[in-house]
C-alpha cells in the first residue's frame, strides 16, 4: 500500500478513535509483547505437523542434527521451512481438521491448545508455560502494554487469543473491562466494557484438573474455535458474537492488532462482515476504511492484495513505514515500542505534557543559583494553560521557599517564575512578593502581566474585595470572574442576566453551564451535551464535563458513561477532591482563635490546601450540587470551609448553600456568628439573604440552607437591623404554612431563633395577636411561638387590650388556657379571674386535656386563688396519673402528669395520698411487667426515667403518711433498683462523674430534686464534683453542667447570708478559664452557655469580687456582642 496513503489513513484512525467509533480485535501476536512464549500460529501448530507428517521430516537425513534410539532432533532452520512449507500447501486450519480426524476425540484438540498456549496464574501473579513446565513472575513491562491497550476509549474489544492476559490487566490495574465468554453475558454497561473472547477462554487449572466446563458460549462440543468447520459454522452456533462484531463495523471501524496479512483468524473474520464490507456502495462510503489493520512489518503488498483490500474496504498501516514511524514519533523498531507510540499518537495523551512540564519545574526548583535558567518562559506558561489544574506542584512550592530567602534582590526570572509558581499553586500572593511584583510590573511581558492582573482579579473576586477587575486578554476569564462576584454577593438576579449574555468558549463553556443550572437545569444539560459532542473538545475536557451533567440528572435519568476516559487514567473529580481534602480531614481540626491572619503569617499547610481546593472548585464549575446529587459531602466541605471563612466568607457562603444538612448548616451559621472580625461581613449576608427571600429572587434550592444559616446570625446581629425583614419573613413564609407539622423544619427553626430577639413593641404585638388569630389552625404552633417569643411586661393600646380580652372571653378549648399562659404578662386581673373560671369549668366537665393544659390551669387557679378541689378531683381521676404506656403486648412512650409541677398549688390530704399511692403501685407493678419493650431503647429512657423519678419523689415526699401502707418498702426499692439499672449509676456521685452526657443529665435532675426536698447541706461534694468539672473543661455534658452551676448559685448563693466563700472562690477559678474563644473550642454553643457565664459573674460582682473572668464576661454583655 502506498505510503502516503498510509499515513492519511492513520489520521482517519485517530479521527475515528476521538469519535469513539472504533472496536477492536486483537490477535496472537499481540501476546507475544508480554512474552516470546505466546505462540505464533505456526509454532502452535508444530507439533501437530510433525505428528501429521512426521515421515516428511523424518525421512531427510540431510536435515537431521542428531538421531537415536529414543530422539532425534531436527534442524531448527529446516524445521521452520517445512512447517511453512506444509500450512502453504494445505492451510492452518486444514491441519487441526486432519489432526481431530486422526485423533478421533474432539477433547484431543482442546487438550493439545492448553497445553501449549501459556497463561497467568492470578494468585501467583506469574505466567505459567505449560510445555515447559515453568513459572516467570510478571513484572510491570511485561503488562505495559496490555495496560495501555486497556486505557483506550474503544467501543468494544474483540480478541481471538485464549490467553487471559488482557482480562487480568483489567483487573489488577482497575480498568473498566469485564470479560465476556457467552453471548448471553453481553453487558453494555456504563460502569464496564467488554473484552470479547470470541475463540474461547482457557479453561482454569481447576476446571481442567477437575474434567469441568467443557464448552464455549453454550456451546458443549468444543471449548476454542480452531477448527475448519468451526468457522463455517461460526456465525450460526456463536450468532450473538457474530452479529455483534456485524453491528460494530456497521456503525464504525475496527482496528485489528496481532494479526498479520494471511492470518487464518483475520481471513476468516473478514469473511464474516464480508457482505457488510463490500455493500458499502454509496457515495460517502465507498472510499471510507472501515477496518485497520496495523502490522509491524514493512513488507510489499501485492497487486491482487491491494486490490482485496481496497474492494474490501481495509487499510493496512505498517508501523515500520519511516513515515509513519516519524509520524507516531517512535524512535527504534521494537515491535513493542512502536505500538506503544502507535497507542500514545491514537489517544492524543497529554501525559507528555504533563510529564514535560513537571521536568520543567523539577530543573528550576533544582537549579544551584536559580538564576538565568534556560527555559522558554512562554513555553512554560502555555504548558501550564494548557495542563490547567495540577496534581504534582511540590517543585513550585519548593521554588518559593528557596527565593523567599534570598540575599539578593529578584531578578525578572525569578519573579516571572513565582507568578507562575503562584498561579499553579491556585494561592494569593503574599506580601512579600506582591511588593517585588509591583516594583517590577512594568519590566515583565506582557504575558506575565497578563497573568498577574489574571491572579490579582481571582484574588479580589474570593476576599469580595470592590475593585475593578484588571484587564486581561481572555475575556472569558474577565467574564467568569464577573458572574463569580455577583454569585458570592448573593446577587442571584444580577447573576442571571450577566451568565444569559455570556458566550464563552472552550472549556468555560463548562462553567457557564454549571451556573446556568443555579436557574435551568434543562438548558445546561443541553449546553453540556453540545460541548461533549463536539468532536474539537479534548478527553479531558468531556470527562469534566460529563462528571457536571451526570451531577444535575434527576432521579431515574441513566449516567452518562465514563469509563473511557477512566481507563485512559484521566482524574475524576471525586479522585483529585479526595486528594485535596485527605490533608485538610487528616485529623480533627481545632478552631483556631478568630481574628488571627494566618494568611500573613506563615501560612498553615492546611489553610493553603483548602484554598487550594477552593480555587479547583472554581476551575470545574461554582455548582457542586443539583439537589440530589452532590460531586463532595458536606463533611468534607467543612473541613475546607472551617480553614478559610474567616478569609473568604462569601464564598464560603454561597459553597455553603449546595448543602441540606440542618445540623452543619447550623454549625456554619454559628461560625459566621460568632467570628469578630466578621461582623460587617455577617451583617451584609444576613441582610442580603433575608432580601433575597423576601422578593423570592433566590434560587428555590438555596433557600432552605440560607434559613438554616442565617437562623444563627440573628443573634450576632443588633435587632435593628433585621427586625423589618424578619416580620416579612413571618409574612410571606410563616403564616401561609401555620396549619402545618413542621417545627423541626427551616422556616420554623428561623422563626423561632429570631423571636426572643424582637426589641420593636409593634413587632411583638402584631406576634402575640396572629398567633390568636391563627390558633386554630394549629394550637402547638400558637403555643411554639410565644413560648419563644418571651414576652415582658409592657403597656399596649385599648385596641390591643380589647383584641385579647375577645380572646379570652371567647376560650372553648382547654388548650387555649395555655396560649393565654404564655401571654401571661399583658394579662389584667380581669382576664385572669375569666381565665379562672374557665378552667373550673374545664375541670368539672372533666374536657380531656394535655398534661401542660393542667400545669397552666393549676397556676391560674392558684394566682386567682381558687378553690383547687375541681382540679385534685380531676388529676386524680386523669388516666395520666402515673400514665406509663402499657398496653397489651406493647408500650409506648409514657405520658403521664408531674405531680412535682404542683407542688406550689395544691395540698393534696391523708386519703389523697393514699389514692395515688394506690394507683401509683398498679401502674408500677404492670410497667415493671410489661414485655412488650426494651427499657434501654433510647426512645423511651428519658420518659421512663422521669416517670420513675416522679414515684420516687412522691413516696419519698409523703413518706410519713405511707410508710406504714402495704408494701411500701418493697415499692420504693424496686423503683430505686429498677431507676439505678436504667440511669447508668448506683449512686449520685458515680453519676455527676459520668462521661455519658444523658447519664450526666440524669444525675443533675437527680442532684435538683436532692437538694429541694433535703436542703443544699448535704451535697457539699456533688457541687465540688460539677464545679471541678467546670474548672477542667470537661466536655461530655459541659453545657448541662454550666447551666446547672448557673441555676444553683442564682437560687442558693445568690444573696450574702448564704455565701460559702470556698465554692465561690473555686467558681471564680472557673470563670477566669472561659472566654468566647474557648467556648467555641469546646463545640458549646456560644450565645446560650454565654448567658450562663455572664450570670455567674453578675452574681460574683454583686458579692464583691473582681477577676480577669468576671470583668471579661461583663464587659462581654456590656459589648452587644450578641443579643443577649
Amino acid at each position: 500500500m502506498k505510503t502516503d496513503n498510509q499515513v492519511s489513513h492513520l489520521k482517519l484512525l485517530q479521527k475515528e478513535y476521538s469519535s469513539e467509533n472504533v472496536s477492536l480485535l486483537i490477535g496472537a501476536g499481540f501476546s507475544k509483547n508480554a512474552l516470546k512464549d505466546f505462540p505464533s500460529w505456526n509454532e502452535l501448530l508444530a507439533d501437530m505437523i510433525l505428528e501429521l507428517y512426521k515421515d516428511r521430516f523424518v525421512n531427510s537425513p540431510s536435515r537431521i542434527i542428531k538421531k537415536n534410539p529414543h530422539q532425534t532432533i531436527l534442524n531448527k532452520k529446516f524445521k521452520t521451512q517445512k512447517i511453512q512449507e506444509i500450512v502453504d500447501e494445505i492451510g492452518y486450519l486444514e491441519v487441526v481438521s486432519q489432526f481431530l480426524k486422526k485423533k478421533g476425540m474432539r477433547e484431543a484438540v482442546e487438550i493439545y491448545i492448553e497445553e501449549r498456549t501459556p497463561y497467568i496464574d492470578e494468585n501467583r501473579k506469574a505466567f505459567i508455560i505449560p510445555q515447559k513446565k515453568v513459572s516467570i513472575d510478571i513484572d510491570d513491562a511485561a503488562l505495559s502494554l496490555h495496560e495501555k491497550l486497556l486505557e483506550g476509549k474503544w467501543d468494544q474489544i474483540y480478541t481471538t487469543n485464549y490467553d487471559n492476559l488482557l482480562e487480568y490487566t483489567a483487573t489488577v490495574k482497575s480498568k473498566g473491562w469485564q470479560e465476556i465468554t457467552n453471548g448471553s453475558d453481553l453487558s453494555f454497561s456504563n460502569n464496564k466494557k467488554n473484552i470479547i473472547k470470541v475463540h474461547g477462554s482457557l479453561r482454569s487449572t481447576d476446571d481442567r484438573y477437575n474434567n469441568k466446563k467443557f464448552e464455549f458460549d453454550g456451546c458443549h462440543d468444543h471449548c476454542y474455535i480452531i477448527t475448519k468447520e468451526d468457522y463455517e459454522n461460526y456465525a450460526i452456533q456463536h450468532e450473538a458474537f457474530a452479529q455483534l462484531m456485524r453491528i460494530s463495523i456497521l456503525k464504525g471501524v475496527f482496528c485489528l492488532l496481532g494479526f498479520s496479512g494471511n492470518d487464518p483468524n483475520f481471513l476468516s473474520w473478514i469473511r464474516w462482515v464480508k457482505d457488510i464490507l463490500i455493500k458499502a456502495k454509496d457515495k460517502e462510503s465507498s472510499s471510507k476504511i472501515k477496518v485497520y489493520v496495523i502490522t509491524i512489518d514493512d513488507k510489499e503488498i501485492s497487486k491482487e492484495l491491494e486490490l482485496y483490500y481496497t474492494n474490501h474496504h481495509i487499510s493496512i498501516i505498517s508501523l515500520r513505514n519511516p513515515l509513519i514511524k516519524e509520524k507516531i514519533n517512535a524512535q527504534n523498531d521494537n515491535p513493542k515500542d512502536l505500538i506503544k507510540c502507535f497507542l500514545e499518537y491514537i489517544y492524543e495523551k497529554n501525559s507528555k505534557v504533563e510529564n514535560l512540564y513537571n521536568k520543567y519545574w523539577a530543573d528550576i526548583s533544582k537549579s544551584n543559583s536559580l538564576e538565568n535558567i534556560e527555559i522558554d518562559k512562554e513555553k512554560l506558561l502555555s504548558l501550564s494553560r494548557e495542563l490547567g489544574f495540577k496534581k504534582v506542584i511540590h517543585y513550585q512550592n519548593n521554588y518559593l521557599s528557596r527565593i523567599r530567602f534570598l540575599k539578593t534582590e529578584l531578578s525578572l526570572q525569578q519573579i516571572e517564575f513565582a507568578l507562575l509558581a503562584f498561579f499553579d499553586v491556585n494561592f494569593v500572593i503574599d506580601d512579600y512578593f506582591e511588593s517585588r511584583i509591583k516594583n517590577n510590573l512594568n519590566e515583565l511581558s506582557e504575558e506575565y502581566v497578563n497573568l498577574y492582573n489574571e491572579i490579582k482579579n481571582r484574588t479580589n473576586t474570593l476576599e469580595n474585595t470592590a475593585t475593578e477587575l484588571f484587564d486581561i486578554s481572555n475575556e472569558d476569564i474577565k467574564f467568569y470572574d464577573e458572574a463569580l462576584r455577583s454569585a458570592f454577593n448573593l446577587n442571584f438576579v444580577e447573576l442571571e442576566k450577566k451568565v444569559s449574555q455570556w458566550n464563552p468558549k472552550g472549556k468555560y463553556l463548562i462553567n457557564k453551564a454549571s451556573l446556568v443550572s443555579i436557574f435551568d437545569v434543562s438548558l445546561a444539560k443541553n449546553m453540556l451535551l453540545e460541548y461533549i459532542n463536539n468532536n474539537e473538545t479534548t478527553d479531558k475536557n468531556k470527562y469534566l464535563a460529563i462528571q457536571n451533567l451526570n451531577m444535575l440528572l434527576d432521579w431515574g435519568e441513566k449516567s452518562y458513561p465514563t469509563v473511557n476516559y477512566k481507563n485512559q487514567n484521566l482524574d475524576s473529580l471525586y479522585d483529585i477532591i479526595d486528594g485535596l481534602t485527605s490533608e485538610i480531614s487528616r485529623q480533627r481540626n481545632d478552631i483556631k482563635p478568630y481574628g488571627t491572619n494566618a494568611l500573613e503569617n506563615g501560612t498553615s499547610k492546611k489553610i493553603k490546601e483548602a484554598v487550594r481546593f477552593l480555587n479547583f472548585l472554581l476551575d470545574i464549575g461554582p455548582q457542586r450540587s443539583s439537589g440530589i446529587y452532590v460531586t463532595f459531602d458536606i463533611n468534607k466541605w467543612y473541613n475546607v470551609f472551617q480553614q478559610i471563612y474567616q478569609y473568604y466568607p462569601y464564598p464560603c457562603f454561597y459553597f455553603s448553600l449546595q448543602y441540606s444538612s440542618k445540623d452543619i448548616l447550623t454549625r456554619i451559621g454559628q461560625d459566621f456568628a460568632y467570628a469578630d472580625n466578621l461582623n460587617t461581613d455577617s451583617e451584609i449576608i444576613l441582610l442580603k439573604s433575608l432580601n433575597n427571600l423576601i422578593d423570592k429572587s433566590i434560587p428555590p434550592q438555596f433557600s432552605t440552607p440560607t434559613f438554616w444559616i442565617t437562623s444563627q446570625l440573628l443573634a450576632a446581629v443588633p435587632a435593628l437591623k433585621w427586625e423589618k425583614m424578619f416580620m416579612k419573613i413571618w409574612d410571606k413564609y410563616l403564616l401561609p404554612i401555620f396549619d402545618e407539622e413542621v417545627r423541626s423544619g427551616e422556616i420554623f427553626n428561623f422563626i423561632k431563633e429570631g423571636l426572643p430577639y424582637l426589641n420593636d413593641k409593634e413587632n411583638k404585638k402584631k406576634i402575640i395577636l396572629d398567633c390568636i388569630i391563627y390558633r386554630e389552625k394549629n394550637f402547638g404552633n400558637s403555643l411554639f411561638f410565644l413560648y419563644y417569643l418571651g414576652i415582658k411586661k409592657n403597656k399596649f393600646d385599648s385596641k390591643f387590650k380589647y383584641t385579647i380580652t375577645h380572646f379570652i372571653s371567647n376560650i372553648s378549648e382547654p388548650i387555649e388556657i395555655n396560649i393565654a399562659g404564655n401571654i401571661y404578662s399583658v394579662l389584667d386581673e380581669d382576664h385572669i379571674n375569666t381565665l379562672v373560671g374557665k378552667a373550673d369549668d374545664f375541670l368539672k366537665h372533666n374536657k380531656i386535656m394535655e398534661d401542660f393544659t393542667v400545669y397552666t390551669i393549676a397556676s391560674f387557679l392558684n394566682n386567682g386563688k381558687k378553690e383547687l378541689t375541681s382540679l385534685k378531683r380531676y388529676i386524680m381521676n386523669s388516666d395520666k396519673l402515673w400514665g406509663n404506656g402499657c398496653m397489651k403486648n406493647s408500650m409506648s412512650s409514657p405520658h403521664f402528669l408531674d405531680l412535682s409541677k404542683f407542688e406550689n398549688n395544691i395540698s393534696w390530704s391523708r386519703e389523697d395520698i393514699v389514692f395515688i399511692y394506690e394507683k401509683l403501685k398498679l401502674s408500677s407493678k404492670e410497667l415493671f411487667s410489661n414485655k412488650g419493650f426494651d427499657r434501654n431503647d433510647s426512645f423511651f429512657k428519658n420518659r421512663y426515667v422521669r416517670l420513675m423519678d416522679e414515684m420516687l419523689n412522691f413516696l419519698v415526699k409523703n413518706n410519713k403518711i405511707l410508710s406504714f401502707e402495704v408494701d411500701y418498702i418493697l415499692t420504693v426499692n424496686t423503683i430505686k433498683k429498677e431507676l439505678e439499672s436504667i440511669r447508668g449509676f448506683v449512686v449520685l456521685d458515680e453519676g455527676i462523674l459520668a462521661d455519658d452526657p444523658n447519664v450526666f443529665l440524669s444525675a443533675l435532675n437527680l442532684l435538683n430534686r436532692e437538694i429541694k426536698e433535703n436542703g443544699i447541706g448535704n451535697y457539699d461534694y456533688q457541687i465540688n464534683y460539677l464545679i471541678s468539672r467546670f474548672l477542667n473543661k470537661r466536655r461530655e455534658g459541659l453545657a448541662y453542667c454550666i447551666e446547672y452551676l448557673s441555676y444553683f448559685f442564682s437560687t442558693y448563693f445568690s444573696k450574702q447570708k448564704n455565701s460559702s466563700a470556698e465554692l465561690e472562690r473555686k467558681i471564680i477559678l472557673g470563670i477566669d478559664q472561659y472566654n468566647k474563644e474557648v467556648l467555641m473550642r469546646l463545640d458549646l454553643n456560644v450565645v446560650k452557655v454565654s448567658k450562663y457565664l455572664i450570670s455567674l459573674s453578675n452574681i460574683m460582682n454583686r458579692k464583691g469580687y473582681e477577676s480577669v473572668g468576671i470583668n471579661y464576661w461583663l464587659d462581654f454583655k456590656k459589648s452587644r456582642r450578641f443579643n443577649i
